[in-house]
């Protein structure tokens, strides 16, 4: 066996223990394997020097990307923010503080890495071995699922439309649905090869829409427009379909969004008072915020920011430093608290090149793009109501990005569905259009 085809195996075995591991992620942290989220950890760091090696190495070829030198620099300008702040006010130690900068910091190292190790990688060779596993997790979850709804084995934590939330195995419903999610996605993936994968998807669909949470529910019906928009229309992402997507997922998940951040009562509710506050934060310590790990963050839950005693947020409900539940329960407001509005607009820099480079995606594969489009979606959707990028769940959605940025796959030729067909049409009548680097995974064109 040459060098290759040994290291081609490797990855292989490599990704599918990822798959299982990834998506039984809880369950194995409380019984066999206690420290795989710390092992995770130590991907991201691992991230770190390699990164910096990888970067000054395309630095002296010249070889790297604009829009990646700008990623690059708003990831700096928003560690920079946080320390900045940190360093005016002293909130929290410098320990706690680069802590929660490599929480914020650790989904794009892992996508970094991911990439890295997948870089290359010639999925479509491996498909038929890959696919196999991720059907039959797909089965087992949703065999779970329909088990507890008939035997009612495990505790239910929300009940709406006269149902129990589902959450089997996991602490919570939406533990179970970024999992299942994660599934979609790969499912998605791999109808790119193989057309039967499409027959698993609604099953995931299923399993996402019993966990009874609002945006996740939001999530179900974007996917579904996307399939619609993109596989059978053959449409591309515009500002008319892009925003009945957004409104679909409004209608369906707004009702908790206006309770929360903009109802009469929403001071008296932590994902109000971080909203209020984010902003005010953000204005009175203009521009860099009042440090990483001192507003919303688990650090900030962990060592109990000071910040919420300066703001009153003690008082409120889930935040009192005898059990502060809800002292991480949000997003933005988080980044615009500990990093300022300079913070605030490195990271929606940082979120748009992730979207921009999802876009090109499009020309390549409609599977593929749907299945890097829904993880994007999912994300933003976090974003309204969890940590979402900081997330410890975020780690199965940065696996997703560095598989489908590294991996290596030919054009679209499949003819599943009219729309993929009519792909199949667009791309052989632009085929000499491509940039030949693109065709190549792993080129300039895809280069993290």
């Amino acid at each position: 066996m040459s060098n290759h085809k040994f290291i081609e195996k490797i990855r292989l075995s490599i990704l599918t223990v990822l798959l299982y591991t990834l998506t039984f992620e809880e369950a194995l942290e409380f019984s066999a394997l206690p420290f795989l989220y710390g092992f995770y950890s130590l991907c991201a760091m691992a991230a770190v020097p390699l990164f910096f090696f990888d970067t000054v190495r395309k630095l002296i070829k010249k070889s790297c990307l604009t829009n990646n030198y700008i990623a690059v620099a708003a990831g700096i300008v928003y560690a920079v923010s946080g320390l900045i702040g940190y360093s005016h006010y002293h909130y929290q130690s410098l320990s706690n503080t680069l802590i929660s900068i490599f929480d914020t910091m650790r989904f794009w190292l892992l996508i970094f890495f991911f990439y890295k190790l997948f870089k290359g990688f010639n999925i479509e060779k491996y498909a038929s071995h890959i696919v196999t596993h991720v059907e039959v997790i797909s089965v087992f979850m949703t065999a779970a699922v329909i088990a507890d709804m008939i035997f009612h084995i495990w505790p239910r934590q929300v009940h709406r439309f006269g149902l129990g939330s589902i959450q089997i195995f996991y602490q919570h419903p939406t533990n179970l649905a970024v999992h299942c999610l994660f599934l979609l996605c790969m499912l998605c993936l791999l109808t790119r090869f193989y057309k039967r994968t499409f027959f698993f998807m609604p099953l995931m669909l299923f399993n996402l829409f019993m966990t009874l949470r609002l945006r996740i529910l939001g999530l179900v019906a974007v996917f579904i427009m996307m399939v619609i928009f993109f596989v059978l229309f053959d449409w591309k992402l515009t500002w008319v379909n892009g925003t009945a997507m957004a409104g679909g997922a409004f209608l369906i998940g707004g009702k908790r969004f206006i309770r929360y951040y903009t109802s009469p009562e929403a001071l008296t509710m932590a994902r109000g008072q971080f909203a209020y506050n984010g902003w005010k934060i953000a204005v009175a310590e203009f521009p860099f915020g009042a440090g990483n790990g001192t507003f919303g963050s688990r650090v900030a839950q962990r060592f109990y920011s000071p910040l919420y005693y300066k703001y009153n947020m003690y008082r409120t409900a889930g935040m009192d430093p005898i059990w502060p539940a809800y002292a991480c329960d949000t997003f933005w407001p988080m980044i615009m608290g500990e990093t300022g509005f300079l913070g605030l607009a490195a990271y929606l820099v940082m979120v748009g090149w992730l979207f921009l480079k999802v876009q090109r995606l499009r020309a390549r594969s409609v599977w593929i793009y749907l299945a890097a489009m829904t993880a994007v979606a999912y994300e933003m959707l976090e974003t309204t109501g969890a940590l979402a990028f900081s997330d410890v769940t975020a780690v199965s959605i940065a696996f997703v990005f560095g598989l489908i940025f590294g991996m290596e796959y030919t054009q679209e030729s499949s003819e599943f569905l009219k729309g993929a067909f009519r792909i199949k049409n667009r791309t052989e009548n632009t085929v000499n259009e491509v940039d030949e680097g693109s065709r190549l995974e792993g080129a300039e064109t895809y280069e993290v």
